[in-house]
Order: structure tokens, then C-alpha cells, then sequence
């Protein structure tokens, strides 16, 4: 009887051993699979900060670039102003007889003219047209030369108004060999985006040889959000475009 209960006992302990051995065996298991999860999430953070300072670092370029060309039209605007301040001053100099005004509003059209061609291409038919119009007029005499001064001030602050506005329009764009009459989105006089009727998307080159269709779904995306956020009448908030600012060479 006594042998029968040692035995038992003995083979209990046995099982007892064996299964505690086991049950260390499947957790050290477990923690290993741990581990190498937590390296794998470790791993997944430090890609994600990395592709967030490179994002972050891209922002802050653009708004780099485009502080910088603010300040350009800023200083465009100041020096037209500046033209406009010099033929006041030059009115009050010039003799009473109001046909010696006509050579310097003559002399302001011409340098309008070529601020137009240095310009975004926005509705440049139109813009022409009213200062080539104003000018036949002063050369024809039909208009006095005060006058001709007051619609060129006129002239000067729609183009001003330009600068300040971001607004959709109809626009007759050549691209790939044709003819094509769109949406255009422009962003002051720094940037100009175009939308088709087949939802097309694109934007005018840096460098203004020309328009370029959107590169890839990300720049089409956010050419049509752009679209989107002016109709809405969106004013303030954060807009992420591409990056395609005019740099102000000429064609």
C-alpha cells in the first residue's frame, strides 16, 4: 500500500515538472513575439517622424518661396505707385497749357505696357485692350490729358486689386497644341491653376513658357480642392496647393 502512494506521488511530481516546463517554454515563446512586435512599431514611429520633418521641412520652403514673391509684388505695387506719384508731381510742374500732360500719360502708358508683359497671364487681352484703347484716345485727343491721368490711376489700382484677390474665371489657355477654354484659379498675381471641362487639372509653368497638366493624382487633388475652397467663398484657413510660383521672367 505504502509503495503504491510513493509511486503515485513520484508520478504526479513528474507530471506536475513537466507541464511547468512547458508552460515556461510557450511564454518565453509569447515574449520573444512581443519583442520583435515592439521593435516592428518601434520601427514604424521612427518612420513616421521621419516622413513628418521632411513634409514639415518641404512647408516651410514653400512658405519661404512665396514670402519672398509677396514681397516682390509688394515692391511692384510700391513702384506703381511710385509712377503715379512722379506724373502728379510732374503735372504740377509742367506748363498750365493741360496738352503738355499728354507726353507723360503717353510716357505712363508705355510703362504700363511693359509691367503687363511681366505679369501672370491672366485676362491679358482685356488688360491690354483697356490701356491700347485709353491711348488711342489721347493720341486722337478725344480725351483731355487730366482725364487720361484719372483712368490711368483707374488702370493702376484694378491692377493693384489683382494682387489681393484670389478668384476663378474663364481663360482661353493654349496647351499641347490647342486651344482650350477653362477655369482658371488665380492666386494674387503669383500663381495661376486651370481646371477643364472633363475635370482636367494643371497650372502654369514656374517660369511661365507655358501650361503643364497636374504630374500625379496628389497635385490634381489638391488643384481640385483649391477650386472647391474659392467657389465656397473660403477666405481664411490653411490651403495646401503646389507649389508652382511665378517667378517673374518673362515668355
Amino acid at each position: 500500500m505504502f509503495h503504491r502512494l510513493f509511486l503515485s506521488s513520484v508520478v504526479a511530481g513528474t507530471l506536475s515538472l513537466s507541464l511547468s516546463a512547458s508552460s515556461i517554454e510557450n511564454l518565453a515563446e509569447e515574449l520573444v513575439k512581443l519583442r520583435a512586435e515592439v521593435e516592428r512599431l518601434h520601427e514604424d514611429v521612427d518612420t513616421e517622424k521621419e516622413s513628418f520633418k521632411m513634409k514639415f521641412k518641404s512647408l516651410q520652403m514653400q512658405k519661404t518661396e512665396l514670402e519672398a514673391n509677396i514681397r516682390r509684388e509688394e515692391t511692384r505695387i510700391q513702384n506703381l505707385k511710385l509712377n503715379l506719384d512722379k506724373a502728379k508731381e510732374e503735372n504740377t510742374k509742367r506748363v498750365e497749357d493741360s496738352q503738355n500732360l499728354q507726353p507723360l500719360a503717353l510716357e505712363t502708358i508705355e510703362d504700363l505696357k511693359g509691367t503687363l508683359r511681366q505679369t501672370l497671364p491672366f485676362k491679358v487681352k482685356e488688360r491690354e485692350s483697356a490701356i491700347k484703347d485709353l491711348e488711342s484716345l489721347i493720341l486722337s485727343n478725344a480725351i483731355a490729358p487730366e482725364s487720361a491721368l484719372n483712368k490711368i490711376w483707374s488702370f493702376i489700382e484694378d491692377e493693384i486689386s489683382l494682387t489681393k484677390t484670389n478668384t476663378i474665371h474663364k481663360q482661353t489657355i493654349h496647351i499641347d497644341g490647342e486651344d482650350k477654354l477653362v477655369d482658371v484659379a488665380k492666386i494674387g498675381m503669383m500663381m495661376l491653376f486651370f481646371k477643364t471641362n472633363e475635370d482636367k487639372t494643371g497650372y502654369l509653368k514656374p517660369d511661365r513658357s507655358g501650361y503643364s497638366y497636374a504630374k500625379n493624382e496628389d497635385e490634381e487633388k489638391l488643384i481640385l480642392n483649391l477650386f472647391d475652397s474659392i467657389k465656397k467663398g473660403i477666405r481664411t484657413g490653411y490651403f495646401q496647393i503646389p507649389n508652382k510660383l511665378n517667378t517673374g521672367r518673362n515668355h
